[in-house]
């Protein structure tokens, strides 16, 4: 997912006209399917908090794997 969330974000900067509300909807469509449910479970509104729910995701899955 982090190789994802660095190729979007350098898109993004290429892509300036770009509403903030398809910026979300793409960035969501790319995640991967129980990622996306969780962000809309949070209920995210705007890319920069999605894109901070999604780093904590990250975060999450990576402690839960080294506790196993």
């Amino acid at each position: 997912m982090q190789d994802y969330m660095k190729a979007f974000s350098a898109l993004m900067f290429d892509i300036r006209d770009m509403s903030e509300k398809d910026k979300l909807f793409t960035f969501m469509e790319g995640l991967k399917p129980w990622a996306s449910v969780e962000l809309q479970r949070q209920r995210v509104t705007d890319l920069g908090s999605a894109m901070t729910a999604a780093e904590c995701l990250i975060d999450f899955t990576s402690e839960t794997r080294r506790d196993r």
